[in-house]
């Protein structure tokens, strides 16, 4: 992994030559809710649920210290049961995706504008 490690609101990430993102498995399950209280008062991720989870969607656990690839982070962000994920979930649900549909594009109103005043910037 030669990509350089950023972290995006608690998740290390990093881009692949093609782009693709990885997210950090632990940060991620951490962040949607896949965790418990041990004994020892310590909240502990749940391996057991997010390894069951990666199995079924066809990825191998390749150990907890791994990276997945973006579209396994969606993946498991529908299966999470927890107030930030059910948002997540909500506006990926009720907005993104309707507007991808609808539109072939989703952007927030800050690009729209970007867009609509110099359509250059939505030019790579």
């Amino acid at each position: 992994m030669d990509n350089q490690i950023q972290t995006i609101q608690n998740v290390k990430v990093y881009l692949d030559e093609t782009g693709t993102a990885f997210l950090d498995l632990e940060n991620v399950a951490r962040g949607l809710g896949f965790t418990r209280i041990a004994e020892s008062g310590n909240e502990v991720v749940r391996w057991e649920r997010v390894d069951g989870y990666l199995k079924d969607l066809g990825m191998p656990t390749c150990g907890h210290d791994s990276f997945i690839p973006e579209n396994i982070f969606y993946r498991l962000a529908m299966k999470a049961k927890n107030e930030t994920a059910e948002a997540f979930q909500a506006k990926v649900a009720d907005e993104v995706l309707p507007s991808i549909r609808k539109h072939g594009a989703y952007m927030t109103p800050e690009t729209i504008e970007k867009v609509l005043s110099d359509p250059d910037t939505i030019i790579p």
